[in-house]
């Protein structure tokens, strides 16, 4: 039997089988030979094989492998890596489904990639936080062509116009914007169709009904709005004492930056009974994006749901880790955060606090700007007396 046969053979047996959601959706979309492709791959446009990798596998490994792309098609995957390094977002998704799929009793191959950090109070992370905690990706290759520290589906790329394999088994998906719209469209009908055969047959694993949900969602810009409201709380300080090298040779004297992240910033975390698991993982990424991009002197997280109980401190270049994310889930007040940098000391530029806004204790304004950043569905969520308010997809 050949990698080709061996493939539509574990698709029809999904189909009419106990993972009727993972066959229906296979059949979807087209399964092209590429031995350029290390092991499988997909941009959510197609599905890539190497034919010898196939063959090499067993069966239940071949049914993993197929599952384990179908995953990152039904979570739309290949059209959320956008701005980010995309060796980085495929470690980080790997690590976000595999574990999924191993718990779900599928064997994956020995290559795969594994982590229990990731797993956090009884649950999974999504990817978004866990690429937050990974190292930046070395973009050297070692001689067999290899990136270093890549996933599953690696391998070298083709030339211009053809996929390339180099950064992992999600590639972005290809074309215009109106293709990429097309393109996004047809996934969500397929799965949905997928999800409806499965249902009707009763088949559908619980632990996908949530993913699926969440895939669902738009992506919010809230990124941008959040840069855009810290702009001008932490300008970039420029020096005329030290020219830009940038635009000396275009006779341009120009002043060179100095440093960035100039003063302190509190974040206020929610971790009342009312923000999911999942939530807070989002409130982790989140965190991670302020170090990296805002680069304040200083950054107090303070834990909070009917009082602070919990204070850490970050400076730029050092992420927040999963170690000791555990969260006491209480009722929620948000006064107690401005209250306890009042008594701590604290002087902050600003107050960003991370939270589903079910609350009505705010406090007196603090007198510094102050940004709600809102997750959940908004339904007993409060209108604060101070501050501005972006909504971020959970």
């Amino acid at each position: 039997m050949n990698a080709a046969q061996k493939i539509v053979r574990q698709q029809i047996r999904m189909a009419l089988g106990g993972e009727c959601f993972f066959g229906t959706l296979a059949l979807q979309f087209p399964w092209v030979e590429d031995n350029t492709c290390p092991t499988m791959a997909t941009d959510g446009q197609k599905f890539y094989y190497n034919s010898q990798f196939v063959e090499s596998i067993t069966e239940n490994e071949c049914k993993a492998v197929i599952i384990h792309e179908i995953m990152h098609v039904a979570l739309m995957h290949p059209l959320r890596i956008k701005g980010r390094d995309h060796r980085r977002s495929n470690i980080a998704m790997d690590y976000a489904i595999n574990p999924l799929i191993r718990d779900a009793g599928y064997q994956l191959p020995s290559m795969a990639l594994l982590d229990d950090r990731y797993k956090v109070n009884g649950i999974w992370m999504p990817w978004e936080p866990i690429y937050t905690l990974l190292p930046e990706q070395k973009q050297d290759k070692d001689k067999n062509g290899q990136g270093q520290g890549q996933g599953q589906g690696q391998g070298q790329g083709q030339g211009q116009g053809q996929p390339d394999f180099s950064n992992g088994d999600v590639l972005p998906c290809p074309g215009t914007a109106e293709e990429l719209s097309a393109a996004q469209e047809h996934i969500k009908v397929s799965v949905a169709q997928a999800e409806q055969a499965a249902r009707a047959a009763g088949k559908l694993p619980g632990w996908l009904q949530g993913l699926l949900a969440i895939a669902r969602e738009p992506e919010e810009d809230y990124t941008y709005l959040f840069e855009k409201f810290m702009a001008p709380v932490f300008p970039k300080d420029y020096t005329w004492q030290r020219p830009s090298r940038r635009f000396i040779g275009q006779n341009m004297y120009l002043p060179s930056m100095m440093k960035d992240g100039v003063g302190t910033l509190v974040v206020g975390l929610d971790t009342s009974a009312s923000v999911s698991s999942h939530e807070l993982f989002g409130f982790l990424g989140l965190i991670n994006h302020f170090l990296e991009r805002v680069k304040p002197e200083m950054t107090h997280v303070l834990y909070c749901d009917t009082s602070v109980y919990k204070h850490e401190k970050f400076k730029p270049g050092r992420p927040m880790e999963l170690e000791g994310f555990q969260a006491q889930r209480g009722g929620t007040r948000f006064s107690p955060v401005f209250q306890y940098a009042i008594e701590n000391d604290i002087k902050p530029k600003a107050y960003v606090y991370l939270t589903d806004m079910e609350c009505d204790d705010f406090g007196p304004d603090p007198e510094v700007p102050v940004l709600w950043m809102q997750v959940g569905s908004g339904a007993y969520a409060a209108r604060p007396p101070f501050g501005e308010v972006i909504r971020i997809k959970s």
